[in-house]
């Protein structure tokens, strides 16, 4: 017995936007920290993570999430989803560094929190449509 087929088509990407999104997480996170611990300042770890980020996450959500083709249009939408996603992200990071500027660790999950939220919105209401 097929245990996917016992869950609706929407919840079941929803179950795939999680999984893509966890492990994008945590790709990037390892990126962003690893280049914070070598030296690199907050905000360059923090694009560099988004870069390797977003490459990982349009071919996962494209293939294994949204089943849609690797295709320019596509990728174009997804593009602008990021940049309105890591503007989000730029902006509640410089905003929780005000307020904890001794933790840039936690002020980095926190941007990531803000980007995940947006970014989910803007695909499954634009971008992978």
């Amino acid at each position: 017995m097929n245990t996917f087929k016992l869950i609706s088509p929407p919840l079941l990407q929803l179950l795939k936007y999680c999984l893509v999104g966890g492990i994008n997480t945590l790709v990037c996170a390892a990126v962003i920290f690893t280049l914070m611990h070598y030296g690199l300042s907050l905000y360059r770890a923090n694009i560099s993570g988004y870069i390797v980020g977003v490459l990982f996450s349009y071919v996962l959500n494209s293939v294994f999430t949204f089943a849609k083709k690797i295709e320019l249009k596509t990728s174009l939408k997804f593009l602008i989803c990021v940049v309105i996603s890591w503007l989000a992200n730029v902006v509640a990071i410089t905003v929780a560094l005000h307020f904890l500027p001794a933790h840039s660790y936690i002020v980095q999950c926190m941007g990531m929190v803000v980007y995940t939220i947006i970014g989910f919105v803007i695909n499954k209401m634009w971008a992978m449509k």
